[in-house]
C-alpha cells in the first residue's frame, strides 16, 4: 500500500526548476520539536521507513542551518537492503556556520554536500566569511552563493542553482523556519509540487516548537489523500 501510495507523488519533470517535495512530521497540535527546539522523535517506525523511501526518490535533500546545528543529521537513505544512492544534501547556510566535521561528511557520496550561502556586505564580516568558506571547501563542501530576498536566501535563486547543477528533484525536510519560508514564498510564487505531512498521535503542548504557517487552513492547498501507517497518518496536500 505504501509504495503504491507514494508512487502517486513521485517526482516528475519540471520545466526550468526541480520538482519540490516538502515533507515533515508533526504532532497533533502542530509541533515539530520540543521546548528550546529540542529534537523529538515523532514518526513511528513505519512512517520513518516511508521517509527514507521518499529520500531515495529524490536527487537532493534540503534542510536549514538550524536543523544542521541542532541535529547534526546524515541526510542519507537508511533502508534494509538498499544499495542505491542517497540524495545530495543541501543546507541553507547564509553565514557558513556548518561545522566542517559534521556528520554529512561521514557518508560516502557521489557528489559533495552543498551549502547555499550569501557573502555579507560588511568588509569586516566578509573576511571571516571567506575564511569559513575556504575551510568548508577544503573539508569537501561545495559552497554556492545565491541571492537574498529580504532577510532570507531567495528560493527562486536556490532553485535556479539546483537546476544548473542538474538536480531534478529536491526533498525539503525543514526545520520550522524553512517550512514557514517555503510555504509563504509559495503563496506569491508557486514552487512546491506536493506536501507530505506525517501526523503523530501525540500532543506536545505549548512549550513545543512549531511552524507558524497554517498549512491546513491555506486556500492554496487541498488534501489529496491519506495513508495510515499506524500509529501515524500521512497526509498528501497538492497545490490548487
Amino acid at each position: 500500500m505504501t509504495d503504491a501510495w507514494l508512487a502517486r507523488y513521485a517526482p516528475q519533470p519540471r520545466q526550468g526548476r526541480p520538482w519540490v517535495t516538502l515533507t515533515f512530521a508533526q504532532s497533533q497540535d502542530g509541533k515539530i520539536a520540543g521546548a528550546q527546539k529540542q529534537q523529538l522523535r515523532l514518526s513511528g517506525e513505519r512512517s520513518m521507513t516511508m521517509t527514507h523511501r521518499i529520500r531515495s526518490m529524490h536527487d537532493a535533500i534540503l534542510v536549514g542551518i538550524g536543523t544542521m546545528m541542532a541535529d547534526n543529521p546524515r541526510l542519507n537513505v537508511r533502508l534494509d537492503g538498499y544499495t542505491g544512492p542517497s540524495p545530495r544534501p543541501i543546507v541553507l547556510d547564509r553565514d557558513l556556520r556548518t561545522p566542517p566535521t559534521c556528520r554529512l561528511m561521514d557518508v560516502a557520496r557521489v557528489s559533495p554536500p552543498i551549502l547555499m550561502a550569501c557573502p555579507p556586505s560588511e568588509p569586516d564580516a566578509l573576511h571571516g566569511w571567506r575564511k569559513r568558506k575556504e575551510a568548508l571547501e577544503e573539508a569537501g563542501f561545495l559552497v554556492e552563493c545565491v541571492d537574498m530576498e529580504g532577510t532570507q536566501l531567495s528560493w527562486s535563486s536556490i532553485l535556479q542553482r539546483l537546476a544548473a547543477l542538474h538536480l531534478s528533484s529536491v526533498m525539503i525536510e525543514g526545520g520550522a523556519g524553512v517550512i514557514d519560508s517555503v510555504l509563504q514564498t509559495h503563496t506569491v510564487s508557486p514552487m512546491i509540487d506536493v506536501v507530505l505531512v506525517t501526523v503523530a498521535p501525540t500532543v506536545v503542548g505549548e512549550e513545543g516548537y512549531g511552524y507558524t504557517t497554517s498549512l491546513f487552513d491555506m486556500p492554496a492547498w487541498h488534501e489529496a489523500s491519506r495513508c495510515s501507517l499506524s500509529p501515524d497518518t500521512v497526509i498528501a496536500l497538492l497545490p490548487l
